[in-house]
């Protein structure tokens, strides 16, 4: 078990979430060990689906350690099993502030995608001005025909 938590790099890819559950399950020292709480969280989510319990794990987990990435990397992950892409966006923004140079993270935010701006910030994003101003924007930026263009 304790070789799991210190070398979790190796864990992941050496261990399937179902035997992961079930050691976790084993041996209840883990939740002294936010990092391999939040990976228990994850291995619930995906082999159960019970994505409550593990977002109330991951949550814990941030609540012990809240300086380490991975753990809001397993959030996001939690959310996006269960369809709240915004949670999961969020989750993935705070573990960047902590660890900008975090590969995984950036791996799931470049997955998700991000929006750009609205182009008047202070109206919606449904606004019917952001809209056209936007499709305009994008339009005029991705044609060839006016990149070339001299006034």
């Amino acid at each position: 078990m304790s070789d799991l938590i210190k070398d979790k790099g190796a864990a992941k890819r050496r261990i399937s979430p179902e035997r992961a559950a079930r050691v976790l399950e084993e041996d209840l020292r883990f939740t002294e060990v936010p990092a391999a709480m939040s990976y228990y969280a994850l291995s619930i989510a995906v082999v159960e689906k019970k994505y409550e319990q593990a977002v109330s794990l991951c949550i814990m987990a941030v609540g012990k350690e809240f300086y380490n990435p991975d753990i809001y990397l397993n959030l996001g992950k939690i959310y996006l099993m269960s369809n709240r892409k915004a949670l999961a966006m969020k989750a993935f923004k705070k573990g960047l502030k902590i660890d900008n140079a975090h590969q995984e993270l950036w791996e799931e935010v470049k997955t998700m995608g991000m929006r750009r701006r609205p182009p008047i910030s202070f109206l919606s994003r449904k606004n019917i001005m952001n809209k056209v101003l936007g499709l305009l924007k994008t339009r005029c930026s991705l044609s060839p025909s006016f990149a070339g263009r001299k006034a």
